[in-house]
């Protein structure tokens, strides 16, 4: 009998591949049969196709979850699925920006002054100054521009703070997404440099103009920080041990032999509960 059970062929119930190692397959499930086994490697393949979907955390046929080792530390992968596509992020930024050019024109041309404009040094007796005052379709141009500039920093300040409340481990995202925050950063404050390259040479409506198409495809370099961020976390999530542990390797799954369960219908015997043997219950190891 007993070399019959080493002898003893399984199959692995994804690839359907027969396997005499048993160190190289699993039962992560109360599956039976030829359900019952599977390849380590084939179930986090299976897996790991998306974490936030229900089979990564059971099994979808006896519907039992699974043992995941260190499931506490795995994250979420989808804390920016709202951005999944570069036209939802674009529409993010329109809607944004346009609020904020309301908000921003209404309170620096009606209150402050043109204090924004005022900002950029007054080459060329105030030039800037003179074209935002005196044309209409330059004055909006430089407080769209101004409003998508703010929104980027808005984008970049929620990705932070999203990052904060909802990733574990925050160091090594932050090692992983650092540089490309930092060439975000300098890509939105090129707004000025450019302003004041151009202001030297008194261009400053060809400038306008550059940076207005410059500002507005900003929602593409947005749009690579989420991608970056969604690819760190699966490198960080894949760097785990989440494996699936075994069901025979579960202290916890308790399995009642009905043949030992106590019969109402018996005479008291002068047991109590804490008397009934460890035989009643089988403990799967």
């Amino acid at each position: 009998m007993d070399n019959e059970i080493t002898q003893e062929i399984l199959q692995c119930r994804i690839c359907l591949e027969d396997e005499e190692n048993m160190d190289l397959l699993i039962s992560p499930c109360r599956c039976n049969g030829t359900s019952k086994y599977v390849h380590k490697t084939c179930l986090r393949t299976w897996r790991y196709q998306s974490i936030s979907a229900p089979a990564f955390y059971k099994c979808m046929e006896c519907n039992e979850d699974y043992i995941i080792l260190n499931n506490d530390e795995i994250e979420n992968e989808i804390i920016f699925d709202i951005f999944n596509t570069s036209d939802k992020l674009l529409y993010f930024e329109l809607g944004v920006s346009f609020f904020l050019n309301i908000f921003i024109y209404t309170f620096d041309v009606f209150v402050n002054d043109y204090s924004l404009v005022n900002i950029f040094p007054g080459w060329y007796n105030n030039t800037l100054s003179e074209i935002v005052k005196g044309n209409t379709f330059y004055q909006n141009l430089f407080y769209i521009n101004f409003s998508i500039y703010i929104h980027n920093f808005i984008f970049v300040l929620i990705y932070i703070l999203r990052c904060c409340l909802y990733v574990k481990n925050k160091r090594k995202l932050s090692y992983l997404m650092t540089y490309h925050i930092i060439i975000t950063l300098i890509y939105y404050n090129s707004f000025w440099w450019f302003m004041l390259a151009m202001g030297t040479y008194n261009m400053y409506e060809f400038a306008l103009m550059a940076i207005c198409i410059y500002e507005v495809f900003s929602y593409k370099l947005n749009f690579e920080i989420i991608k970056k961020h969604n690819i760190s976390i699966k490198i960080m999530n894949e760097s785990l041990d989440t494996g699936v542990a075994s069901m025979y390797n579960n202290p916890l799954n308790i399995i009642v032999d009905p043949n030992l369960e106590s019969d109402t219908d018996a005479p008291y015997n002068g047991l109590d509960d804490t008397d009934i043997k460890d035989d009643s219950i089988q403990l799967l190891s």
